[in-house]
């Protein structure tokens, strides 16, 4: 982790630094609004009995959404579905104990930074915000595996798309730089020839995904994740 951490973090320290006066990181938002969900969550994987060793589904909305469908989806790995309301990479960071490191997985799969770039946050600081989580993940496991959903395009959402663009060049361009982590790009399969994201991917509110939507998401992490992980089964 050293190895990403100092040489992505130094080439945006400059930035972090310029943009931290006028950029909230979090500040002010409330640590345990998510509290009463995590709970459940955590209720509900005693119930199942989830072993451990698998791989963690960690994130916001978009990933709690999935949840019904996401097993079937990713067969025949093993996952563990932690999906939580509107989530923000700051989140996943301040709830790692409880909702990845419990569970020892030997991967985890996260979607954040949807939230964080509708809520002002910069591309700057969602790369910063993965790097912290991606931290937390080595310090458990240094031979963790990270795959990171790419925030992906929405009707309702259109406006900071463009700072969703910048956000995902940065996360893809960390995971490059180490073979532990892995970018999947959904992004593409949500848009058309013009850039803009399809209506018929869409519920109502413009910004979740419908079962055609998933399909299209699915389709793209299963690409990436199950060859990766299968062996691991």
């Amino acid at each position: 982790m050293t190895r990403v951490f100092d040489r992505f973090f130094y080439r945006i320290a400059v930035s972090i630094f310029c943009c931290s006066l006028a950029c909230s990181w979090g500040a002010g938002q409330d640590a345990t609004r998510f509290e009463k969900e995590v709970t459940e969550l955590e209720e509900r994987a005693r119930e199942r009995g989830i072993s451990k060793g698998g791989i963690v589904c960690v994130g916001s909305s978009s990933m709690r959404m999935w949840t019904p469908r996401i097993e079937q989806d990713l067969a025949p790995l093993s996952v563990v579905p932690m999906g939580f309301g509107g989530s923000q990479f700051s989140d996943a960071i301040h709830y790692f104990d409880r909702l990845v490191a419990a569970y020892e997985p030997r991967a985890v799969l996260v979607y954040e930074g949807d939230n964080d770039v509708a809520k002002g946050k910069t591309p700057v600081v969602v790369a910063r915000d993965f790097l912290d989580f991606v931290r937390l993940c080595h310090e458990q496991n240094s031979e963790m595996r990270v795959y990171v959903i790419s925030i992906k395009p929405s009707i309702a959402r259109a406006s900071v798309w463009p700072q969703a663009v910048k956000a995902n060049a940065m996360l893809k361009a960390i995971c490059e730089e180490d073979e532990r982590l892995n970018f999947i790009d959904v992004a593409h399969a949500l848009i058309g020839r013009d850039g803009v994201a399809k209506e018929r991917y869409f519920v109502e509110d413009g910004i979740h995904l419908n079962d055609l939507g998933y399909d299209r998401w699915a389709r793209a992490v299963r690409k990436v994740i199950v060859p990766n992980e299968i062996d691991f089964e």
